[in-house]
């Protein structure tokens, strides 16, 4: 498959997509080549590798304000049948900019045991 035709189906998608699918999309390609040549010994170049990949907008940095973490930490009280270790895991997650994860990754550490020796937490 030579590069021009990589690189149309790049400018076509781009038409379509947002350019972060398209960057992830073309390594899934490049990812597939590469283990066809590794695994099944077939011997080509991967011409993704060629292709210039389309620039992606600069990630957003957002901090909450006092009174937005305020709002959020009193909405997450526990009452009723709400968590009583979501407050916890929330707070947790913004002080580490922790991401959310489909394992719930927050939640996980507070419930977790800590290395009390290393004064440590790990975090799954």
């Amino acid at each position: 498959m030579p590069p021009a035709k990589i690189a149309e189906y790049r400018d076509l998608r781009l038409k379509e997509v947002a350019p972060g699918t398209v960057v992830r999309e073309l390594a899934y390609l490049s990812s597939i080549i590469n283990h066809g040549r590794r695994e099944w010994g077939i011997h080509a170049n991967n011409p993704v590798a060629l292709v210039r990949k389309p620039t992606q907008p600069k990630g957003r940095e957002r901090v909450l304000s006092l009174a937005e973490r305020e709002r959020l930490l009193a909405e997450l009280q526990p009452t009723g049948r709400r968590n009583t270790w979501m407050p916890s895991a929330v707070i947790l997650a913004l002080e580490t900019a922790m991401r959310r994860t489909p394992s719930g990754s927050a939640l996980n550490a507070i419930q977790q045991p800590s290395d009390t020796n290393n004064q440590a937490k790990k975090i799954p």
